[in-house]
């Protein structure tokens, strides 16, 4: 789908493999003329993920050129993506068979919505006060603070009420960052230990981060959405960083705020950030 194009704009996809050439449907880019000339005048092509680089990266020339001192890209390429793997043909397979591109339940709409676009990387689908409530994640939510490209939330949000049950219309929301700082009193479990304290600080800063992950962390598929935070996720975070250390007393402060909390309550459409980890 060229869900990022409107029906004026004149875009195309290649398949290398089959020879294909793909136009647009009259929504997502424009339909060409039967017997209209086609010249393609530019075109670009990427080593998938490896092919985004920030702005100023590129310095060498491949081959020398004439009077040209010296390059750099003035503007980072994004959106690069590798194409689909054998694993990901196995992941969206069952999806399709399952929902036949209709929502009727919630397991329904995370599926079409996580295979709805290339950048959704998870989907939490909630039914609140009547409403279903979907909440969208991209690869780079954490990056952007929260942020999503409004075309993809509305394109996204028509395609679900175009396979949704009649007098149903999902909301499609963004997920809100909660900054938290830990702060943590500490034991040793052994005498005379020698370590050092910002070293790990840093590894404890580390570790909670990675634990608290909304796709990797906590056992590998993403700390839960709507999960509070609480004392016993300390243990498993001091555990892994230094065994030689318990946890003695913990608390949290969310940056918004000036109390300490002994857990943090989110609401289902938060996600957490780990700003600090102070060691008192």
């Amino acid at each position: 789908r060229f869900i990022d194009y409107s029906k004026n704009d004149k875009v195309f996809r290649f398949n290398g493999i089959t020879g294909e050439i793909e136009f647009g449907d009259g929504v997502y880019g424009t339909i060409p003329d039967i017997g209209e000339l086609i010249i393609a005048k530019k075109y670009a092509i990427s080593k998938g993920k490896k092919g985004n680089v920030q702005k100023g990266k590129l310095t060498v020339l491949r081959e020398s050129v004439n009077y040209l001192d010296s390059i750099t890209n003035s503007k980072a390429s994004i959106n690069g993506d590798d194409s689909d793997t054998l694993d990901d043909l196995k992941r969206y397979a069952p999806s399709v068979l399952k929902t036949m591109e209709r929502a009727v339940n919630i397991d329904d709409y995370e599926l079409l919505s996580n295979n709805f676009s290339p950048f959704i990387r998870k989907v939490k689908c909630s039914y609140i006060n009547g409403e279903v409530i979907v909440l969208v994640m991209t690869k780079n939510i954490m990056e952007s603070k929260g942020f999503i490209n409004n075309r993809l939330l509305n394109d996204l949000e028509e395609y679900l009420k175009d396979r949704s049950l009649i007098g149903v219309n999902p909301i499609v929301v963004t997920p809100n960052i909660l900054n938290i700082n830990i702060y943590l009193k500490l034991k040793f479990t052994v005498e005379n230990y020698t370590f050092g304290a910002e070293e790990l600080r840093l590894n404890l800063l580390k570790n909670a981060k990675s634990y608290f992950d909304p796709f990797n962390g906590y056992n590998g598929s993403g700390y839960p959405l709507g999960k509070d935070t609480s004392k016993g996720d300390l243990f498993n975070i001091i555990n892994i960083t230094n065994s030689n250390f318990y946890l003695n007393e913990v608390r949290f402060k969310k940056n918004s705020s000036d109390e300490f909390v002994k857990r943090v309550e989110l609401a289902y459409d938060q996600i957490i950030n780990i700003n600090d980890v102070i060691l008192e």
